[in-house]
């Protein structure tokens, strides 16, 4: 099983989340994030980080952990039922679950915004338009 800091580094990889903008979006100091997910760290998050980091990652702590399966970092497999460390996982859903990560974080002004930026760009390309 692999830690779960690494997990969550590949699942950050997989939302093309940066360790500084994922730190900044948890509220955590860079080094710490930095360490963490590296394996480098000697301890891990503050239990309150650690559930803010999953919930920025938009993932479960039974996904962070290895005990369920995490999009963008598990397919089918041998190791474990349902559970391997492949990452085959098409872009646009790739997409959609960077949007979802990103929804989580946002306060009550930053959603109205990011919907009406999405009407709009609905709209545009209801136009014909990209």
């Amino acid at each position: 099983m692999t830690a779960p800091g690494k997990r969550l580094r590949r699942r950050m990889t997989f939302l093309r989340l940066g360790v500084d903008e994922t730190a900044a979006r948890v509220g955590m100091d860079y080094d710490e994030l930095s360490r963490y997910v590296s394996g480098a760290a000697k301890q891990s998050p503050h239990p309150e980080l650690f559930l803010r980091l999953c919930r920025v990652l938009t993932v479960t702590p039974d996904q962070a952990f290895g005990l369920a399966p995490m999009p963008g970092v598990d397919t089918a497999g041998e190791d474990r039922p349902g559970v391997d460390e492949g990452t085959p996982v098409d872009r646009d859903t790739a997409e959609r679950e960077r949007i979802r990560a990103s929804l989580n974080v946002l306060d009550e002004e930053g959603l109205r915004l990011a919907a009406d930026l999405l009407d709009s760009v609905l709209r545009s390309q209801q136009r014909g338009g990209r």
